[in-house]
């Protein structure tokens, strides 16, 4: 089992906001998780709660008292798993590679990386821009 601790940044400070449980960690993000939003930042966001905007981790996960288990981790965590560049550069700045249990999810392996400074590039190659 693998506990994290996920933070939001608000009002010029770090906050913890959600406690997230993997219980097969060797399943990376493909593995099941539960995850709920911590009481004290509940407290500090009391009119926030069942809104899905200003102090959610998401739009599709609002702020709320009940805890959630699904079969494979939320969406949103995809998209702030590093990847591509600023996992190299995570890595390096950390100065050691991940533990094998924290690996990304392999669809993330199985697609090209573009970094974002060229993403303009590829929108307008790609006829999206």
């Amino acid at each position: 089992m693998f506990q994290l601790t996920l933070q939001l940044y608000s009002a010029g400070q770090w906050q913890d906001a959600m406690t997230l449980v993997f219980p097969e960690p060797e399943k990376e993000l493909d593995g099941p998780c539960r995850f709920g939003y911590k009481q004290d930042y509940l407290l500090q966001n009391l009119e926030s709660v069942d809104s899905p905007f200003i102090a959610s981790v998401s739009a599709r996960v609002p702020l709320g008292w009940d805890a959630q288990h699904l079969r494979k981790a939320p969406a949103f965590l995809h998209d702030i798993a590093p990847a591509g560049a600023a996992k190299k550069i995570l890595i390096k700045q950390i100065g050691r590679e991940k533990p094998d249990a924290l690996g990304l999810p392999r669809v993330t392996m199985d697609h090209p990386q573009i970094a974002l400074k060229h993403l303009d590039h590829h929108l307008r190659e790609w006829g999206l821009k």
